[in-house]
């Protein structure tokens, strides 16, 4: 009897040969699900981590999601900071990946925000922004006094991540991009989610 996680493997295999047959196997792909659960099921070490975000930074509305990506799985806890989403990562036994908050492209500094939308243009002449996070990655409490103080860490790595929904050919296909610190574009993957935000360019 197949499991859940088998089936989501099995899923994965034919969206890829599917696209093969459509010439789309050069495009990486992010094939993800996501579950929401108990903070009984969240590994003990993230769910510490997490109080220690909540306790400096007054972190609002922690929800808990399991996320699948292949055979990866990771935890995620949602929650609002300073009015904003806030997404924090961590992987299956609880080690902290990054945290992530979505804001506007235009917050940014001017020439960072010209230069991803120049590179945004360059690939899909005709595309929509789903969302625009600021992600920091690092050791966890480095992280925390970081987005706490905003004060310059040479420890902390930030980086920009975009999804958008471009049109390619004749079809819409949504892509996650991301970006270094000064603009400049180090990986792009396509995802299977397909839905749409406001922000057209």
């Amino acid at each position: 009897m197949l499991n859940k996680l088998n089936l989501n493997i099995l899923f994965y295999l034919l969206l890829v040969l599917t696209m093969c047959q459509n010439g789309y196997a050069q495009e990486t792909i992010k094939y993800e699900t996501e579950e929401n659960i108990d903070v009984k099921a969240v590994p003990i070490e993230a769910v510490e981590k997490i109080a220690n975000f909540q306790r400096v930074l007054n972190i609002e509305k922690i929800k808990w999601v399991r996320e699948t990506n292949f055979d990866r799985i990771s935890y995620e806890a949602k929650g609002l900071w300073q009015g904003k989403p806030i997404s924090i990562e961590f992987d299956s036994l609880g080690q902290f990946e990054d945290a992530e908050i979505t804001v506007r492209l235009s917050s940014i500094e001017k020439e960072t925000c010209r230069k991803i939308k120049r590179s945004l243009r360059e690939l899909y002449p005709k595309y929509r922004l789903l969302k625009f996070q600021l992600q920091y990655s690092g050791n966890h409490s480095s992280v925390i006094d970081f987005m706490n103080n905003e004060t310059p860490a040479t420890s902390i790595l930030k980086r920009f991540e975009i999804e958008v929904f471009a049109m390619i050919k004749t079809n819409w296909r949504s892509f996650e991009l991301l970006f270094d610190e000064l603009g400049n574009l180090l990986e792009k993957r396509e995802i299977n989610s397909q839905s749409l935000n406001k922000d057209t360019y």
